[in-house]
């Protein structure tokens, strides 16, 4: 199975000089965004995930190995600490072979609403 494209952002302004300014070098490469936030002292407060579903690009049905006819779901995914965007990652993923399940702690001092 071909991998998911995956393209991440994070400002250069939070990570440059740091130990995880290049996320697949350093001590920490390859961990995830929240354990090298953690390392340089950025707590991450708030996740937002957007999916919808399309039909895929041409290079996505390459890199996929999919049939044109088939959707994918596209999600953007944004890390915040409180209300600063601190990495965004689009991500592509084959509508056929995949489901998405999400699951949520709640708790009663939760009163952060979801807003669009």
């Amino acid at each position: 199975m071909q991998p998911h494209p995956a393209t991440s952002y994070e400002p250069r302004a939070i990570t440059g000089g740091t130990p995880v300014e290049l996320p697949e070098e350093g001590p920490l490469a390859g961990a995830g965004v929240i354990t090298r936030m953690d390392s340089i002292g950025v707590e991450i407060t708030r996740v937002v995930e957007e999916v919808t579903i399309r039909p895929p690009r041409p290079a996505e049905v390459v890199s996929l190995d999919i049939p044109s006819g088939v959707h994918v779901f596209d999600i953007l995914r944004t890390f915040a600490a409180d209300e600063r965007p601190v990495e965004t990652a689009n991500i592509v993923i084959p509508g056929d072979r995949y489901a998405l399940v999400y699951a949520f702690r709640v708790t009663e001092d939760s009163d952060d609403p979801v807003t669009t």
